[in-house]
């Protein structure tokens, strides 16, 4: 049985509290919320990203109850425990609460997460009477607030740690609910959170070259098959850049292998800041690159071309010993002057490149052309 199921048949057996509206009774038990856990965990599954589980994780908790009133998240870096950062939050008309918590998170929160963290237990708190919260007493009594629960949240796939903070405005909401049903919400969503991370760095694999963390050769092929067939719906144009770093080789067995990732990293971030707002440029392999650029004429193209060389043969890489100049040699091809269709066009864009190795490196050239651009 694996332990995402372990956890929902756990949540089965408890006897969760209703979600209680006001007026209710806070010993009443019910399936409700049981329910609402089981239900909201097929949801959660679901999710597509880190930042859209924990909102709705949130939002959940803050429904499952009308005296609930805030539930925030936050995590604590190994390397820097004494510092708390605000992850998400939800809550019923109390966004002053939250920004106030968000600002004094360190003064107020910090001894009782870490108690909760080294624990491994949720620690409950009443701002009244706690003196942890006495710079936020007032305000949080002013809103209502009169009882807290700081959760543990194990979420192993994070190199961080994470508490959850519920407080309630009622002062024996957390005794008579128990704690049992947040702790094991908890844990489950934890295990949906670490299935979250791997799904995502999946995705991540299949889109991002590791290195760079420009796209790979894999999306820029989807998002050139998209672009081509908008263009060619539309009648439109578009261009492909195809680029390297010349004589890179000598920087590989001059400095060595490392140094050339740095430089390779280097290049990437600089290309980007090149190119216009809804450019595309990924790592096509080694140290060659290509940029897809969106309703780019020939001669918009050969601009952006000369702008990239430019940039980057007028920049400099630091090293303890020195400085490393780069250049650039640019293969520039237009759809559908240069091929209309991918295969073509991608080859038209290699040639020029090709064209400008031959031709003294350096320089942007487009396929069959006499002369550098």
């Amino acid at each position: 049985m694996s332990v995402f199921t372990t956890l929902v048949e756990r949540a089965r057996r408890l006897k969760f509290a209703s979600p209680v509206r006001k007026g209710g009774s806070l010993k009443q038990a019910s399936e409700k919320i049981n329910g609402l856990l089981l239900s909201s965990a097929a949801g959660l599954a679901s999710a597509e990203t880190v930042d859209q589980l924990l909102r709705e994780l949130c939002s959940t908790l803050a429904d499952s109850s009308g005296y609930i009133r805030i539930v925030q998240l936050f995590r604590c870096e190994a390397k820097d425990p004494e510092v708390l950062y605000p992850l998400c939050a939800h809550h019923r008309n109390a966004q002053g609460l939250v920004n106030a918590l968000s600002s004094y998170r360190d003064e107020v929160l910090l001894s009782v997460a870490h108690e909760a963290l080294a624990d491994n237990l949720p620690v409950m708190f009443r701002p009244r009477t706690d003196i942890n919260f006495a710079k936020l007493a007032n305000e949080m009594l002013s809103a209502g607030i009169q009882a807290g629960v700081v959760v543990p949240f194990p979420i192993t796939g994070f190199k961080r740690r994470t508490v959850m903070v519920l407080l309630a405005d009622h002062p024996d909401f957390f005794d008579r609910i128990g704690l049992e049903p947040f702790s094991a919400y908890a844990r489950l969503c934890g295990v949906l959170l670490d299935q979250t991370i791997h799904r995502q760095k999946l995705r991540e694999y299949a889109t991002f070259d590791h290195l760079t963390g420009l796209l790979n050769r894999r999306a820029l092929l989807e998002i050139l098959e998209r672009e081509h067939v908008r263009a060619e719906r539309n009648g439109d144009c578009y261009s492909v850049l195809f680029f390297d770093l010349d004589f890179f080789k000598q920087i590989n067995d001059t400095h060595g292998h490392m140094v050339g990732d740095r430089v390779l990293q280097w290049v990437a971030q600089l290309a980007g800041r090149a190119l216009r707002e809804g450019d595309w440029v990924g790592r096509w392999g080694g140290e060659e690159f290509i940029c897809i650029l969106p309703d780019a004429s020939e001669s918009e193209a050969v601009r952006i071309a000369q702008r990239l060389r430019t940039q980057i043969g007028e920049a400099t890489f630091t090293l303890d010993e020195g400085t490393i100049s780069v250049t650039l040699s640019i293969g520039v091809a237009c759809y559908p002057n240069d091929g209309t269709d991918i295969d073509t066009l991608l080859g038209s864009a290699d040639a020029g490149l090709a064209e400008a190795k031959s031709n003294g490196r350096n320089c942007v050239r487009r396929s069959g052309g006499d002369k550098a651009l």
